[in-house]
């Protein structure tokens, strides 16, 4: 998943650092990481008629 490649096993010696990497990868799920989203994130509902 996108957030496992941006944050997961990386030490940031500040918040600062870590504020600015949450930050990079929020800009890239657009771009980067768009196809790998867009599976996870479907419009696809079941609808269920009430009984």
């Amino acid at each position: 998943m996108a957030i496992d490649k941006c944050l997961y096993s990386i030490y940031y010696d500040n918040f600062q650092t870590f504020k600015a990497a949450i930050t990079r990868c929020l800009e890239q799920t657009h771009t980067t990481y768009k196809q790998e989203l867009d599976t996870l994130l479907t419009l696809q509902f079941q609808s269920f008629d009430k009984s």
